[in-house]
């Protein structure tokens, strides 16, 4: 029973304990949730806000006048302005309404912005003069909840003697109420006033809504100068008026401040504006409102039922420029308020006064009345300003580039009348210093205006000033922006400046005004330390490491001294120390220069010690060429004085620090000696090693190395082979007698200057004799001159005696004369021995030039057996160039007359030969197309008889190109564009003979039906009838004869025919056929024209009503297309590009223009690259091309020299259209006029991609702990796994081995400046493993790529090594992150892809290698079922507990 008790108290105790929780959980949450809390909260919060509010009250009277029936008005203005919040309520509070002649008001009115409130928003007492008027925010007042409120209070009186004096107190409490803020602010003013008679009961007030600029009055154009006026027609008391009548009176300018112009005549009303909602409330359902014109003619009647627009407003058009003056008429008014009324009105272009006049008017005025209230509403005119802008199209420029394009498009704006018109106005741009040379890549060029001209451009160091001339006589529209001055520079950086941002500074002059632009750019070079050496006498100017620098210098010149100049520049952006510049003088000696021996012997000798701008810097020399910088070394010889300066090898210059972007200066001078010869050189350079002590390794770099040479002169090498047929001889070769043998030498000029005259010559060996002319024992040639690297070929052939009697050992070499050199060719070898069977082959077709394709040559072959006995069975074969092939061959018989024929495949056979008999063999060969420039045609023989090869020797003869070499190309005017019938197509067909003799080709050209050809020019002289042939289908076929490599233009004059049906639009297609003499076709490009037929017939309306006769349907076309050279021209061979969107956009409204259905005109280009825009409307357009400009740029506008039908009239625009902003390709105004426009044409460049990657891998880890040491090896893994014993969890060390690699896919060569590693927490760097890392920010970087170019396509790589101590709990994945930090190329374009060091894991430059630490599997298990297990028997004793308990 007591177990039971307590068991029971226990409960009740847990019962209260949860219920005490739950009560304290509910009251936090009503404390935090009660409004209260929240608001006492805010009120804390805001409590300093309110102090920035602030309330702002101003009183006056307005009006004091008498009304009919005796009673007298009394209105008072009551301004409230607030600041800095939005208000919930407020209150007015006037204590005592204002008493005259001791009388309280009798009633009163309030009018807030205008409008009468309802009076349940405020209440009056007449016996005490109190008026409160409340506001609040759910009261949904219109108007209200402004940053300035204007309340009237109309007071009305009985009986008051207006003329008497009387004062007045005006008190005014207001107090406001804050919006979301429970606190209240209020305001009190006192004002006396003493009352005057003052006001209408109906008032006229007005202000013009906008500023007037005078542009389009100068212009004198087309432009009309808009501006709104409203009219305020105040009505204080509804029941004393009977109607309103409103006048515009007179309008005028004013001259200073006293001087009018009537301006009557040259202002007109447009339209009338009226909210309708206002004029029914202030004149009723029935009321109306008529306008008439100063005629006193009706122009509108409003009333409730006048149509209103979806703003409620009903907007009167005035048609006529005729309305001048307006007169309002209203019927009566039933409430009091304002009545407002807004004109839209235009100054006339043309006022009648000169420029200069109306520089003198600054004022427009304008009388109006109502009723009894005059007003004159007055504005300033305001004087147009010059506004301009400037694009340039890049925002980088490289010291690393001689020739940069920069283009700059400079926009003088001018497409409203706040703007100025331009009149021979001057551009002056300042480019930075750095840049020491500025060219003119093409012509300056204009757009959007035929006004203005380019005058001159001039170019004077890094300024540029373009005068114009001409005056802008109209605007633009604002489509184009204004004139566009297009500038396409080449510029060159001084190569010392170092990384800076400069601005390009424009100033635009116009009449007296001017105005300053600026652009930033930056200036980038190698952020490293760079070295310049330079030598100012021979121009010689390197900058860091160029592959090599020569000097040429003359022999025979007498001494010169000459100064070298070097200068190193830290351009690293941080302090470097320790820095050693170690020189090469280029003093005589030996020199090891980037591993190469080079031995300096020109004699130079040092003039004078080095120099330098460096105060605190130490200078040493030594004789020894291979001392290293080690100064502590007694064998480098290093000594800071030095008395002879003869022997001197090399300097060193030793300085403790550099500051960022220092420069410092060193020279010395030498002697050149005089009487130079060939063969002398000497070098001259240095390299730098510093200290980085960011990284705390050690840096080098080295200059660009000048050598100085006197050249070599000419050097001629010889290379001298022997040849049997194709077969290329050796020393155990056996020539038998009567074969012949080719010698061929090879002569190479290899050096500095041209050869001259070179003689060969050779002694012809016993036993042999030269085959074309069998007297000669000595052969020699003359070369007339070998140019400096070309080389030529020459041919001597010999043949062994026939009558050899024993072999013989030759060894033959040729002797070689030029200048003052005679040398020898390299010899060879070969043995000749006698033959049984002995040959010859020789040409018999007589020839007395060359041979040419298609010619059929003889030749005949002699055999004899030139033993005493029999020989049986002989194979003969004729061997013959791949050009040509054989016709018939034969063995012939008496009188050479063919006896026994073979095929032109066959081998012939000879049964036998008698001893000493001969036969003669013939070969007839035609010459087919010949595609290399052989120069000769060469035939042989090879004999067989038992196993043994004769072979016949060649017969060589001229060859020339054959006759079916040549270029042929077309051109016509108005090509690929729209012709009309009667118009003229001058085709052009340029044909050059490449071959080496005269031929007579013929050429053929279709020419369309659609054309009369007129007549026909050869060389602008009229073809003769002999020459031409004309089909009746158009064909013609020209015979003309060329002379070798003469080239011929023919004119082909044609007309387009006009065509009785009119169906659609016709393409013409034009192309030249050669046919050359031996029937080979060759054929031009093919030229195209589109006949525009569907507006032949336009003055015919077809009998259909709804078309207007003469209306032609304009059409544009071009061309968009790669320009892969450059050079702004649409050539044949470079791709078309499909798929590009054209708009074509009315200037007027900068819209894409739509056609008589609404469709609006647009086209995308073919797979041609073309596009026809149609149905176009008289009208100025721009066209607008929609290309992917990240990867293209606009080529050149308009370039020099190209053909309008060829070039690109497109440049780069921000546009917007459909709503989507972007850059296009846009052209200069377009004037349609009942024509069509043809070939606007639009050129890309394709960019040049950089974009570097980055790849991070993990290759090894290493795990150390009390059981040893293991490793794993991955191949480049960016997942590694490593499972860890439990035991070994928490005494283990990782080593992980990272390798990061950077590859190079974009287009540009490169550097990788930096990389960074995002380090994870817990990991260790040791500095003394990874000594090209340092620590900054939290992160490590390695720099030690940024001296290493990498090309496109190529790879680098570096590693980081990295560990990790194993603590309880840190069993899971670690990330390691690698990213580029920063890159430099010389073209100073960014990577295509990514941001440098912007930590972007969805760029490429980014990458993430991790490892996996876990617990082996398998023990996990196991420690998994323990655990579970032992939950187990807990759960099941407790429930045995629990059952024992209770029992």
């Amino acid at each position: 029973m007591k177990k039971l008790k307590k068991s029971s108290r226990i409960k009740k105790t847990n019962e209260k304990i949860i219920v005490i929780i739950m009560t304290i959980v509910l009251l936090s949450m009503v404390l935090i949730n009660n409004p209260f809390t929240v608001k006492a909260i805010e009120e804390i919060n805001n409590q300093n806000k309110t102090e920035e509010n602030k309330l702002i009250i101003n009183q006056e009277v307005e009006k004091y006048l008498n009304l009919e029936k005796g009673q007298t008005l009394l209105q008072e203005k009551i301004s409230v302005e607030i600041e800095n919040f939005e208000t919930k309520e407020y209150e007015i509070i006037r204590k005592n309404a204002p008493t005259i002649q001791n009388q309280y008001p009798e009633t009163i009115i309030v009018i807030l912005n205008g409008e009468k409130i309802d009076k349940t928003l405020y209440t009056y007492n007449p016996e005490t003069g109190k008026v409160e008027i409340t506001l609040k925010k759910e009261n949904n007042i219109e108007n209200w909840g402004n940053e300035k409120e204007e309340y009237k209070i109309i007071y009305k009186y009985n009986d008051i003697d207006i003329e008497k004096e009387e004062n007045i107190t005006l008190d005014t409490e207001i107090t406001m109420k804050l919006e979301n803020i429970n606190n209240e602010l209020k305001d009190n003013k006192t004002k006396d006033i003493e009352l005057v008679k003052i006001g209408e009961n109906v008032s006229i007030s007005g202000k013009i809504t906008n500023e007037i600029y005078k542009g389009y009055m100068y212009e004198n154009g087309e432009n009309e100068t808009e501006f709104n006026e409203i009219y305020n027609i105040e009505i204080s008391d509804a029941q004393n008026e009977n109607k309103i009548l409103i006048n515009s009176n007179d309008t005028y300018f004013e001259k200073g401040n006293t001087n009018k112009i009537n301006a009557n005549e040259n202002i007109y009303f447009k339209s009338t504006k009226i909210l309708k909602e206002n004029m029914l409330k202030i004149l009723g359902n029935e009321g109306t409102i008529t306008i008439k014109n100063e005629d006193g003619e009706i122009l509108s009647e409003i009333n409730k039922n006048t149509k209103q627009n979806e703003y409620g407003i009903i907007e009167i058009f005035y048609n006529e420029k005729d309305v001048k003056k307006l007169e309002i008429t209203t019927t009566t008014p039933i409430e009091e308020g304002s009545l407002k009324i807004l004109n839209n009105k235009a100054i006339l272009p043309n006022t009648g006064y000169s420029k200069e006049e109306l520089k003198e008017i600054t004022k427009l005025k304008q009388s109006i009345s109502a009723n009894e209230s005059n007003y004159v509403i007055e504005t300033e005119l305001l004087d147009t300003t010059i506004q301009a802008d400037f694009n340039i199209n890049k925002t980088e420029l490289s010291t690393m580039l001689e020739n940069q394009e920069l283009e700059i498009k400079t926009i003088l704006k001018s497409y409203n009348n706040t703007m100025d018109l331009y009149e021979n106005s001057i551009i002056k741009i300042t480019l930075p210093e750095e840049i020491e040379e500025i060219s003119l890549k093409e012509d300056a060029k204009i757009l959007y205006n035929e006004e203005i001209k380019i005058q001159d451009v001039n170019i004077n160091k890094n300024q540029i000033i373009i005068q114009l001339e001409g005056n802008q006589i109209k605007y633009n529209e604002k489509s184009t922006e204004g004139i566009v001055i297009d500038l396409a520079l080449n510029v060159k950086l001084n190569k010392e400046a170092t990384n800076v941002k400069k601005n390009i500074n424009m100033i635009i002059q116009n009449n007296n005004k001017k105005i300053e632009l600026n652009k930033e750019i930056n200036i980038i070079s190698p952020k490293e330390v760079i070295a310049l050496n330079n030598i100012e006498e021979f121009g010689i100017e390197t900058y860091g490491i160029e592959e090599k620098s020569n000097v040429d210098l003359k022999r025979k010149e007498e001494e010169k001294e000459v100064k070298i100049n070097s200068q190193i520049i830290n351009n690293s952006e941080k302090e470097i120390s320790n820095v050693k510049i170690i020189g090469e003088f280029p003093t005589n000696g030996e020199r090891l220069v980037k591993e190469n021996k080079i031995e300096n012997n020109l004699n130079i000798v040092l003039n004078s010690e080095i120099e330098t701008n460096k105060e605190n810097c130490n200078i040493y020399y030594t004789e020894n060429s291979k001392a290293t910088e080690d100064l502590e070394n007694a064998e480098n010889g290093w000594k800071a004085n030095i008395e002879e300066l003869s022997e001197v090898k090399k300097y060193m210059i030793t300085i403790e620090r550099m500051t960022k972007g220092e420069k410092i200066e060193f020279n010395y001078k030498t002697i050149i000696p005089e009487n130079l010869e060939y063969n002398q050189k000497a070098i001259e350079g240095y390299k730098v090693i510093y200290e980085d002590k960011e990284i705390q390794s050690e840096k080098v770099i080295e200059s660009t190395y000048i050598e100085m040479t006197t050249g070599k002169g000419p050097i001629v090498e010889s290379d001298l082979k022997g040849f049997i047929g194709e077969k290329e001889i050796i020393e155990t070769s056996e020539i038998k007698a009567g074969e012949g043998i080719k010698y061929k030498i090879n002569l190479k000029n290899i050096g500095t200057e041209d050869s001259g005259e070179i003689k060969l010559s050779l002694n012809i060996p016993e036993g042999m004799y030269y085959k074309d002319d069998k007297t000669k024992r000595k052969v020699e040639i003359n070369i007339k001159n070998i140019r400096q690297n070309e080389k030529i070929e020459e041919t001597i052939n010999l043949v062994v005696n026939e009558d050899l009697a024993e072999a013989k050992k030759i060894e033959d070499k040729i002797n070689i004369k030029y200048k003052d050199t005679e040398k020898e060719s390299n010899s060879i070898k070969y043995n000749i021995v006698p033959s049984e069977v002995i040959g010859n082959v020789e040409m018999i077709t007589n020839n007395e030039t060359t041979f040419i394709e298609g010619d059929i040559i003889e030749y005949r072959a002699t055999i004899k057996n030139n033993s005493d006995n029999k020989i049986e069975n002989i194979q003969f074969k004729w061997i013959i160039p791949d050009f040509c092939k054989i016709n018939s061959q034969a063995i012939l018989g008496e009188n050479n007359l063919p006896e026994i024929n073979f095929e032109p495949d066959d081998i012939i056979k000879i049964e036998k030969l008698e001893p000493k008999q001969s036969l003669n063999i013939s070969l007839h060969i035609s010459i087919e197309e010949i595609k290399d420039n052989v120069g000769k045609i060469s035939v042989s023989a090879i004999m067989t008889h038992e196993d043994e090869k004769y072979q016949l020797g060649d017969s060589e003869e001229k060859l020339a190109y054959g006759i079916n070499n040549f270029d042929i190309k077309m051109e016509a005017n108005k090509e690929n564009g729209f012709v009309e019938p009667g118009d003229e197509i001058i085709y052009k067909i340029k044909v050059k003979n490449k071959n080496l003799i005269k031929t007579v080709p013929i050429i053929k050209n279709n020419i369309s039906t659609n054309l009369k050809i007129l007549k026909i020019k050869i060389d602008e002289e009229l073809a003769s009838e002999e020459e031409i042939d004309i089909k009746s289908n158009n064909e013609i076929y020209i015979t003309t004869e060329f002379e070798a490599e003469q080239t011929k233009i023919i004119t082909i004059k044609t007309i387009v025919n006009k065509k009785e049906s009119v169906e659609k639009d016709e393409k013409i297609t034009s192309q030249a056929i050669l046919t050359t003499e031996k029937l080979k076709k060759i054929e031009s490009n093919i030229i195209e024209h589109i006949i525009n037929r569907e507006n032949e017939d336009s003055d015919n309306n077809n009998g259909n009503p709804e078309d207007k006769p003469n209306e032609k349907k304009n059409k544009i076309n071009g061309i968009t297309w790669k320009d892969a050279n450059s050079n702004g021209a649409l050539e044949d061979d470079e791709e078309r590009l499909e798929g590009i969107e054209v708009f074509l956009i009315n200037m007027k409204d900068n819209q894409v223009q739509k056609d008589k259905e609404g469709k609006e005109i647009k086209a995308i280009t073919n797979t041609d690259g073309s596009y026809v825009l149609s149905e176009i409307p008289n009208g100025e357009y721009l066209i607008a091309f929609k290309y992917n400009n990240t990867k293209y740029k606009i080529t050149t506008y308009k370039a020099n020299g190209v053909n309008d039908d060829k070039n690109s009239k497109a440049i780069s625009k921000k546009m917007q259209i459909d709503g989507k902003e972007d850059i296009y390709g846009v052209t200069d105004i377009i004037k349609v006029e009942k024509e069509n426009i043809s070939n606007i044409n639009m050129g890309l460049i394709e960019t040049e991609k950089f974009d570097f990657k980055l790849n991070k891998y993990i290759s090894k880890v290493t795990v150390e702990n009390e059981k040893g040491k293991k490793i794993y090896n991955y191949n480049d893994t960016q997942l590694a796994k490593v499972e860890l014993d439990s035991k070994e969890l928490y005494n283990s060390k990782l080593t992980i081995e990272y390798k990061i690699e950077v590859k190079n896919e974009g287009e540009v060569k490169g550097y990788i400046k930096n990389i960074v590693d995002y380090i994870p927490e817990g990991f260790i760097v040791n500095q003394n493993i990874n000594k090209n890392w340092y620590k900054k920010d939290g992160k490590i970087y390695n720099e030690s790529l940024s001296n290493k170019e990498i090309n496109p396509g190529e790879s680098q790589t570096i590693t980081l090594t990295v560990q990790k101590n194993i603590n309880k709990g840190e069993v899971k994945t670690y990330s390691n992150n690698a990213e580029i930090f920063e890159t430099y190329n010389e073209l100073g374009i960014k990577d295509i892809n990514s941001i440098e060091g912007n930590e972007n894991l969805e760029e490429n430059d980014f990458s993430t290698a991790s490892i996996i630490i876990s617990i082996k599997t398998g023990k996990i298990i196991m420690y998994t079922t323990l655990t579970i297990l032992c939950m187990l028997i807990i759960v099941i004793g407790i429930i045995i507990i629990k059952k024992k308990v209770i029992e």
